[in-house]
């Protein structure tokens, strides 16, 4: 496995764990209306932003055998990859909560 491989591993196990305690926290501030979809999107989405920063802390960490330039490189490029995924996420996730509400 490559390095960036591994920092996806090492960085989605890690978000997924947290995620879990992130999701759980929101679902207690604000009700989720979007039924089980909707509570399974949520739950990715906070998982995804929760391991982009464990992700790129890893990833940069492994890429011991690149200059510092390109190591920054591919823990920004990772977590941003992250932060995309929660964001689209996010929006199936509202999409199922509008449609809950709406009926």
């Amino acid at each position: 496995m490559t390095n960036w491989q591994i920092a996806v591993l090492i960085g989605g196990v890690i978000g997924l764990i947290g995620g879990w305690w992130v999701a759980h926290k929101s679902a207690q501030k604000e009700a989720l209306k979007g039924g089980t979809v909707g509570a399974v999107l949520h739950y990715l989405a906070c998982a995804a932003q929760t391991s982009a920063a464990p992700m790129a802390l890893v990833a940069v960490l492994l890429a011991h055998d690149l200059h510092l330039f390109p190591r920054i490189l591919t823990g920004v490029g990772l977590a941003l990859g992250c932060l995309a995924v929660a964001v689209i996420l996010l929006m199936a996730h509202a999409t199922y909560e509008s449609i809950a509400t709406e009926s």
